[in-house]
């Protein structure tokens, strides 16, 4: 298996699976996400604030490993896993004569995020203790530092910034090898054509890895609140001829969003590896509402709004303006009515909207007397 055999490289950078990590609604936009939030806080931009939510992925590499990450986050902390396991073959002997029991990979990383609001500006830092082992034969223990920020200039566009590795202690194997974690950079930028509305989303993500820069391109388009399609390039390198070239690859996909689920899907080829690892998955759960991201603004209207709000405060038991509130899932509120309700109750009222299959009923209130308001 080619994880057994970086193993035993004499490179002294190890090899990097967190491409694994990022979640089928990003990888169906071609690997492109920094720039934004999406289906699991703690594997993509860290630094977003969010909402009470699980993530859930797990496929089949190369029809023999077995993948796994799992992730909570909350209120901008979050906790998470991935884990590896391979089957590498049977101890033999120089005549290939079995010798011994089958020769177990693992690999289990762990994770903690902290994300931290600053008005427009989102910065977060995730510290992660990885740990792998070769059956009996070698093992290996080592941390290290991430770093990632968003900014949000207005409700069209957002920049973000990734760093691995910033700081670490290595991969320390037991036989007193050492490997160095890869420090990778991603530079990213979103702009939703639609503002606020959030219905055809732009993605371009450039990333630095091996002292190489490979790019990715995504479009999120959705033509219904609760569902999305999506589909993206990114840059490999690849052979040809005896050289190193760089080939963009296809990526499509597809998320669902109903009653605080969310269902990805994405499908991301790859001519070098098995048809399994073609098709991902990521399954989550919100579980009540967070703030979004404040908008940076260069616009004088929005200060008139956040005025006219301020004046109408005073006039309504509710504080919140609910036409621009946004829901967990990023959608706008529907119903002005319902803020009383368990956030839950919200989440459902709204779907049940969307899907036109909830309609309040209507009171008509009586027209003031403006003429003899004192009778």
């Amino acid at each position: 298996m080619c994880i057994t055999a970086a193993l035993w490289a004499d490179d002294k950078e190890t090899f990097n699976t967190e491409s694994l990590l990022i979640g089928a609604d990003a990888m169906a936009r071609g690997g492109s996400y920094i720039a934004g939030a999406g289906s699991s806080p703690l594997f993509q931009n860290f630094a977003v604030s969010t909402a009470p939510k699980f993530s859930f992925t797990a496929f089949t590499l190369m029809s023999a490993l077995n993948y796994l990450s799992a992730a909570y986050a909350q209120n901008g902390f979050a906790l998470g896993v991935l884990t590896l396991q391979d089957s590498a073959g049977y101890n033999r002997d120089e005549n290939n004569n079995l010798t011994g029991g089958q020769i177990n990979y693992s690999d289990s990383t762990i994770y903690g995020s902290y994300g931290l609001a600053l008005g427009s500006l989102n910065l977060g830092l995730r510290l992660k203790y990885v740990s792998r082992s070769l059956s009996e034969i070698a093992s290996a223990r080592g941390y290290a530092l991430d770093f990632s920020g968003l900014y949000t200039l207005n409700d069209h566009w957002s920049f973000g910034l990734a760093a691995a590795n910033i700081s670490q202690s290595s991969l320390l194997w037991a036989d007193g090898r050492a490997e160095m974690f890869p420090v990778n950079t991603i530079l990213g930028v979103k702009y939703s054509i639609f503002g606020r509305e959030d219905k055809l989303n732009l993605f371009a993500d450039l990333r630095l890895e091996y002292n190489d820069f490979f790019n990715c391109l995504g479009l999120e388009w959705k033509p219904l609140p609760l569902f999305a399609l999506r589909g993206g390039l990114t840059q490999v390198s690849a052979w040809q001829e005896d050289r190193e070239i760089k080939l963009f690859q296809p990526a499509a996909g597809l998320g669902l969003n109903l009653f605080g689920f969310s269902f990805d899907y994405a499908f991301n080829p790859d001519a070098d590896l098995a048809d399994s690892v073609s098709h991902f998955f990521t399954l989550g759960y919100t579980f009540g509402s967070a703030a979004q991201p404040a908008a940076g603004s260069d616009d004088l209207s929005s200060e008139a709004e956040q005025s006219a709000a301020a004046a109408g405060a005073a006039d309504t038991d509710t504080t919140l303006d609910t036409d621009t509130e946004l829901m967990p899932n990023g959608r706008r509120r529907i119903y002005k009515d319902i803020l009383h309700l368990p956030q839950e109750d919200q989440l459902i009222i709204e779907d049940l909207g969307y899907l036109d299959m909830y309609k309040p009923a209507e009171i008509d209130e009586p027209a003031a007397d403006t003429d003899n308001t004192d009778k």
